[in-house]
């Protein structure tokens, strides 16, 4: 077997054994962590880890580009001999964690992001689950092959990554990069392990909304079997669930959930880069970082400043030329949301002839009868003709619980058929309902068999 082959696979295995929760190894099995992401499009960014010079960068999407222009690049410890970091293209998941636990050697790490199997994007490692314990040997292995697969980075570096590149980003591992000793240097932490101090999570503390989205085209939410769920409109407006490729899961305002095709949904971003600095009260500006010196001068709530360094207790701010220390506890985040015209106007350079294929289940027989329960024993709620689309809730041996028009209820099978159904998508898909006037049972024929 081939070498290379065989030493991805221990690297596969031995993080596995330290990573992964149903590893027979380790007593520490973990769930996900939700996490609100600051950006929620998967084909925004694409991840490219170099082997051969240790570096990742990640580029943001310019057109159908996906290595368009650089928007983070920083040096990364790689798997060692023997437990290499395995070459390959794969799409991040939902497997994340915010301060995770090698169990077999009793270290941490800051921002888990899974790529396959065992091996992840985290921080360098940490002896406590707390900020500042992190090793001054994971710090100065930065651009060496040194761990058992996984690709460490400095904190605030996976950091972006965790929020921002969420479940379905393209990640591509390789190692047919030329070195490149110039980048490596200009990539260099440009200050020690000792001096090393990353800030506390921005992210955490701006307690970000869920992310919006909002339908570039008609079209329709399905379930993960390619069921019709609802009709969606253009321009309407949902949260962000789960990102995913090519499908993302999504929430209508009405509360129906579901999958939604990537292409037919502009991202609105959530990120901190999207926000603004603001003074939370009028706020006094002093000369240097102390209260103690009378302030030279007052700036009214809402001033938007713009952050040049932090002190323990203070920030030296600018606003619009007017400068000096202010404390940290008078500065807040503020969203800046997305104008509505903005908005508009991207639509309106969306193209509405891209068609969608869908299916959905509806009556075949000459009349299917809807009933309170699972059972024909009792007289029908309502009566619907051939045609009738049904909305699939749930199903029994039997009969299917379904959503038609105003009624919920079930319905036998056998007056059912799944279809295809084909559509443009500059329209809403509107079913088609055919309810009939109840009818009288003929008290002298047979009556239908019970199910």
């Amino acid at each position: 077997m081939n070498r290379r082959i065989v030493s991805a696979a221990i690297a596969l295995l031995l993080c596995a054994a330290f990573l992964m929760p149903f590893a027979p190894t380790t007593a520490y099995a973990w769930s996900a962590d939700s996490v609100t992401y600051a950006n929620s499009d998967p084909q925004k960014y694409t991840i490219v880890v170099d082997l051969t010079n240790k570096i990742v960068t990640i580029y943001e999407r310019e057109g159908g580009n996906a290595y368009g222009s650089i928007a983070r690049q920083s040096l990364c410890t790689i798997g060692a001999k023997d437990t290499e970091t395995p070459t390959g293209s794969w799409r991040l998941n939902a497997r994340r964690r915010r301060f995770g636990y090698f169990s077999e050697f009793d270290v941490y790490a800051q921002y888990w992001v899974n790529v396959i199997g065992g091996i992840y994007f985290h921080s360098i490692l940490y002896t406590q689950p707390v900020e500042g314990y992190f090793t001054r040997t994971s710090f100065n292995n930065l651009g060496r092959a040194s761990s058992h697969g996984c690709i460490r980075m400095l904190v605030e570096e996976v950091r972006w990554m965790y929020y921002n590149c969420p479940p379905g980003t393209l990640v591509v591992v390789t190692n047919n990069k030329a070195a490149n000793p110039e980048l490596i240097e200009s990539l260099k932490p440009k200050i020690s392990a000792r001096d090393y101090k990353p800030e506390p999570d921005e992210y955490e503390a701006a307690k970000l909304a869920a992310p919006k989205g909002v339908a570039r085209r008609g079209s329709v939410l399905q379930d993960s079997r390619g069921n019709f769920v609802a009709s969606i409109e253009k321009g309407e407006h949902f949260d962000i669930i789960l990102s995913g490729y090519p499908k993302t899961k999504i929430r209508l305002s009405t509360g129906e959930t579901g999958l939604l095709d990537n292409d037919r949904i502009l991202f609105l971003d959530n990120s901190p880069e999207t926000t603004v600095k603001v003074l939370s009260a009028k706020s006094n500006i002093y000369a240097r970082p102390s209260n103690v010196d009378d302030p030279v001068t007052t700036l009214e709530a809402g001033t938007e400043v713009v952050i040049l360094e932090s002190t323990k207790y203070f920030h030296r701010i600018d606003a619009s030329g007017t400068g000096g220390y202010v404390l940290k506890s008078k500065v807040q985040s503020k969203s800046l949301a997305h104008d509505g015209e903005d908005i508009e106007a991207l639509l309106d350079g969306d193209e509405d002839s891209e068609e969608i294929s869908f299916s959905i289940t509806r009556v075949h027989s000459e009349y299917g009868n809807l009933y309170n329960s699972p059972s024909n024993r009792y007289d029908p709620i309502a009566i619907f003709g051939e045609g009738t689309d049904l909305i699939v809730l749930g199903s029994t041996e039997n009969f299917l619980k379904v959503s038609v028009g105003e009624h919920t209820g079930y319905i036998l099978k056998r007056d059912c058929r799944s279809v295809i159904v084909t559509q443009n998508g500059s329209e809403k898909y509107s079913l088609q309902v055919f309810e009939l006037e109840p009818v009288e049972l003929n008290e002298s024929a047979p009556p239908e068999d019970e199910v």
